[in-house]
């Protein structure tokens, strides 16, 4: 059945990539053409056919299709569940690189979509099917939400072409989607799937999308009411003002110049040329995509070619295959119908393979246009436009006559049987302008084009003005015209005159609602100008009330610190979040998650602070928050701190949270936690676990239970997995089976085997905390576990540094700072300003006192010394011993030295106590 299949989908793809070859259009998997009862058939068998034995590379293009269908139906969250139909058959196997090495067949082979990005290096196996997905359905509602936002931005961009509707998209993006942001870096897909909608229903004559498959995508994009209103919206104002305005601007071309372009653009060479400084102009020619016009390695395998030229030499024909959109200098201009590459052979195939792309179309005069970087490249329809830099190229001397007619200026060109001519096409071209060029074979296009003046405009659906305000249009056109008539509401015409071919028009006075003006220009009888026109629609508005009006607006501002802060910081407290606005108002303040489709999953209240009072406030409501819904925070793709001024409006500060291709997944239902695995399996990830009785002890998980899902044993366990350069781990505490009386009930006895070197202990304890303290806490309170295990470790630490006598003192609550400056020891002095010093919380401020008064009181001579004693006191996570080539011996030698790290560490004590407290005593 599958070998069928294989057949079936192989003469589908090649009929749709050889209709868009000359388009350069991609061709998508999920254009497969199955019914979607045979697409279930086929899935079966496919996956009855991998119990055994790997994916068959007979069965290929069955393999791509089916994997477009998972991607099309992918949620989001993980992939290849979405592909399997027998629990576990993709997520244990490791056929993944064999399925990215048929998509990458697909995209040589039939020019499908590449993926590029940020998210294709992440998730460079499951990157190919989604892209050949074109559209996946939990992307469909965000997709149609941002293009209703860009509705008016978009049909520039489309007229720009090429990929600049799909950056548009990508850089005005600010939505709560990190999926949907990821999606948006396929600019080319992105831009295709537009130009699809755009042309939908239009008979193209060669389409971007095959129509069942865009009203497949269309019909589910309808099905959710939001989605449909956005679409539909979106849709209207793109058709209207890009069929409207931009196609009307030029005029449509014929059959024969539309095969003629499409032939070109698939597989023609093109000229180019660039000028010097000192004017001189030198020719080249691009060549074309060999690939796209029929090329691959198996029809010129043995083959040998020459380019045109005296001394070219004879090259193997694959070559052109890399040469494919390179440039070449142009010294001799072909001369008519002559082939620019030749076979040596001259096989009849070959032949026949290169005839149809080694020449340059032969014209009356080849029109080349300056570009952006300054290069000239040839405009296939042979046209010109207003206002832009040309040069034109022809066999021959033109006549003097025909030179000043067409403002004309000779050019010295640096090549053999061809004469150049540089032009600059006036703003507005006259009658005169277009007999010039019509006499060297030119066509000259025209349009005319209508803006609104003077106003930033207001959202909404088209333009809007108050019933109080004038309305302003300018209205200009690129050739020669006197008058315009322009119609209301499809009411009688008026006639307008222009100056310069340009108008302004003003209304006054019209009723709210939507109003349209429509403007054409008044051309003479005898007049061979394509006549152009406009359609332009806008609203008149009805004043609002101040307040009404404001609750659109907000009135006040959110302010983070540091402004790169994350989520876990402002719980902390190490980041602060504040409302600036009228003093001592009351600020609403609530959490709202997001999923992967960036849809709200839940709102979570928060409490109510003044304009101006402390952040720590919000601190407090944070981390309650947290502890309350920690399972809604945990799995949220996007977390919102939103705070609302009543009729002032409602800010919101986001967090998003970056997708790694694996990652754990917590399940609060049954307290079991699964890895998420979509990388490529280059190397398998490594997997250990660590108890919370025993959170130093290291022990291996095996990856097939990992996938599955596994519940600690005890009161919760820490699961860290490893992939190349990725690291992720997650720690999952279960349920208490005591009665809860305070925090330190959940504490466990923990066992913490250090090895007798004291040395190696620290490193092994400063990684213990380092691991504990990055885990993700998931479960009954988590949190409150992880960071007592970390305070456990800590505390060990402080005791292998100070003694434990020492460390008891200074660890107490409150903490013995007298007794403890006795035990210092060295000079009394030190211990004195140890304890009575102001000392400052963060390290970079403690470093010179203590480095001071180290030296001052000869406990230590070494600054560097000095700042590590501090560093393990104060911040042991930054401890870097990069330059030591014997860590563990370096360490014990600074255990040793017990006065600077006694003092150190009473410093660091003395940094925690309240300042009122440390002024109190010192007096």
């Amino acid at each position: 059945m599958l070998g069928g299949v294989q057949h079936r989908l192989m003469e589908t793809f090649s009929a749709i990539a050889k209709r868009r070859r000359g388009a350069r259009y991609p061709v998508y998997a999920l254009e497969h053409g199955l019914t979607s009862d045979e697409v279930e058939e086929v899935w079966n068998a496919a996956s009855a056919s991998i119990r055994y034995l790997p994916p068959s590379a007979s069965h290929w293009l069955v393999w791509c299709a089916i994997g477009a269908e998972a991607g099309y139906r992918y949620s989001g969250d993980e992939f290849w569940p979405a592909l399997e139909r027998h629990p576990d058959e993709w997520r244990t196997n490791d056929y993944r690189q064999r399925l990215r090495n048929f998509y990458r067949r697909f995209s040589v082979e039939f020019g499908g979509p590449e993926p590029k990005g940020r998210w294709a290096g992440h998730f460079n196996i499951i990157a190919w099917p989604i892209s050949g997905a074109i559209l996946p359905l939990y992307l469909q509602t965000p997709f149609a939400h941002h293009l209703f936002d860009q509705r008016f931005a978009l049909p520039r961009a489309v007229q720009a072409g090429g990929d600049a509707v799909g950056q548009l998209l990508l850089d005005r993006y600010s939505g709560t989607s990190s999926r949907f942001r990821d999606f948006l870096q396929q600019t080319e897909l992105t831009s295709q799937i537009l130009l699809a909608l755009r042309d939908e229903g239009r008979a193209p004559e060669v389409t971007r999308i095959e129509p069942s498959v865009l009203s497949k995508i269309v019909s589910d994009l309808e099905r959710r009411r939001d989605a449909r209103s956005y679409l539909r919206d979106a849709r209207r104002v793109i058709e209207t003002t890009t069929f409207k305005i931009g196609a009307e601007l030029r005029p449509k071309p014929s059959g024969r110049d539309l095969a003629k372009q499409k032939e070109a653009s698939a597989g023609r060479f093109t000229l180019l040329a660039r000028k010097f400084p000192d004017g001189h102009v030198a020719l080249g020619l691009r060549l074309p995509d060999f690939r796209s016009a029929g090329l691959n390695r198996d029809n010129l395998a043995g083959q040998r070619i020459r380019f045109a030229g005296k001394d070219e030499p004879s090259q193997p024909a694959s070559v052109l295959l890399a040469l494919s959109g390179g440039e070449r200098r142009l010294d001799v201009f072909p001369a008519p119908n002559a082939d620019l590459v030749t076979a040596e052979d001259s096989s009849d195939g070959m032949a026949a393979l290169l005839g149809s792309v080694a020449r340059i179309d032969e014209r009356p005069a080849w029109v080349l246009r300056r570009q952006l970087d300054g290069a000239y490249r040839e405009v296939l329809g042979g046209h010109v436009r207003s206002g832009q830099d040309y040069l034109l190229l022809v066999r021959g001397n033109l006549r003097n006559d025909v030179i000043e007619s067409a403002g004309l200026q000779r050019a010295v060109v640096l090549a053999k049987d061809v004469e150049a001519y540089a032009t600059r096409t006036p703003s507005i071209l006259t009658e005169a302008h277009r007999k010039a060029f019509k006499a060297l074979g030119i066509s000259v296009r025209t349009g005319i084009s209508v803006a609104p003046v003077g106003l930033s405009p207001r959202p909404g659906d088209l333009p809007a003005w108050l019933v109080t305000e004038p309305v302003l249009v300018a209205a200009s056109a690129d050739i020669d015209v006197a008058q315009l008539m322009v119609s209301l509401d499809e009411a009688e015409s008026q006639i307008i005159a222009c100056s310069n071919s340009r108008a302004l028009i003003g209304i006054e006075h019209l009723e709210p609602g939507r109003h349209s003006l429509a403007f054409k220009p008044l051309l003479t009888a005898n007049s061979e100008w394509a006549t152009p026109s406009d359609m332009f629609e806008f609203e008149i508005l009805a004043p609002q009330a101040w307040p009404e009006a404001m609750r659109g607006k907000s009135g006040f501002r959110l302010i983070i610190e540091p402004p790169d802060a994350t989520f876990e910081m402002v719980v902390s407290g190490d980041a602060t979040l504040q409302a600036f606005g009228p003093p001592r108002r009351g600020v609403q303040w609530s959490l709202v998650t997001y999923g992967a489709a960036g849809h709200p999953e839940c709102t979570m209240q928060l409490g109510a602070t003044r304009v101006g009072e402390p952040s720590n406030l919000l601190s407090a409501a944070l981390e309650k928050a947290c502890r309350r819904y920690s399972d809604q925070i945990d799995e949220a793709y996007q977390i919102d701190i939103v705070a609302s001024l009543d009729e002032l409006g409602r800010q919101a500060e986001r967090f998003p949270r970056t997708v790694e291709p694996l990652r754990w997944k917590f399940n609060p239902t049954n307290g079991a936690v699964r890895l998420i695995d979509e990388t490529d399996h280059e190397e398998l990830p490594t997997l250990s676990c660590y108890s919370l009785g025993n959170p130093m002890e290291k022990s291996p998980l095996p990856l097939e239970t990992a996938l599955v899902g596994v519940r600690p044993d005890g009161e919760g366990a820490l699961y860290v997995a490893r992939y190349k350069n990725l690291t992720q781990s997650i720690f999952v505490s279960a349920p208490s089976n005591s009665k809860f009386k305070d925090f330190s009930s959940l504490g466990t006895k923990q066992n913490l085997s250090l090895p007798p070197h004291r040395g190696l202990a620290v490193i092994r304890l400063i990684d213990g905390m380092r691991r504990w303290e990055k885990a993700k806490p998931v479960g009954h309170w988590a949190l409150v576990r992880r960071d007592l295990t970390v305070r456990r470790l800590r505390e060990e630490l402080t005791a292998l540094c100070c003694g434990r006598d020492f460390a008891g003192l200074v660890l107490s609550n409150p903490p013995s700072l007298d007794q403890a400056q006795a035990k210092v020891g060295g000079s009394q002095g030190f211990g004195y300003r140890m304890r009575r010093s102001d000392w400052p919380t963060d390290y970079v401020s403690a470093v010179p006192a203590f480095v001071h008064y180290a030296r001052h009181y000869q406990v230590e001579s070494d600054e560097w010394l000095a700042r590590l004693a501090l560093t393990l006191a104060y911040r042991p996570l930054k401890l870097r011993l990069d330059a030591i080539d014997d860590k563990t011996e370096f360490l014990a030698h600074l255990l040793d030295q017990g006065h600077l790290l006694r003092g150190a560490f009473l410093a660091h004590a003395v940094s925690r106590m309240p300042a009122t407290a440390i002024l109190k005593e010192t007096a």
